[in-house]
């Protein structure tokens, strides 16, 4: 089995490819994104562009200087585990309703 964030990498760089976009990222990156979710989960804020804001009762230097907000926002636009074109239909005997998270779901057991 390929380690956990090689296949978030791959599968997040063919998502942006099959919607036409360049995301272009790497275990590292994937790994403070991660890591920013996380924290962001924890200290949180009425919206995500509040991270970066330039008030400084709000802006949170933790998370701004890992990455710039538009490159935050274009990871978790193409972010994916799994590739959609290989997803079993509805009415497949082989469908799986956790499909989509099931690497993560491999990776755990």
């Amino acid at each position: 089995m390929k380690p956990m964030f090689e296949t978030i990498v791959e599968e997040s760089n063919l998502y942006a490819t099959q919607h036409n976009a360049n995301l272009n990222t790497n275990v590292e990156e994937i790994k403070a994104f991660i890591g920013m979710l996380i924290y962001i989960g924890y200290h949180s804020l009425p919206s995500i562009r509040l991270y970066w804001s330039t008030d400084q009762n709000v802006y949170c230097e933790r998370v701004a200087r890992k990455m710039p907000v538009k490159r935050f926002l274009k990871l978790l636009r193409y972010l994916h585990l799994n590739n959609n074109l290989n997803m079993p239909q509805r009415d497949s005997s082989h469908f799986d309703k956790l499909y989509k998270i099931r690497p993560i779901i491999s990776f755990a057991r």
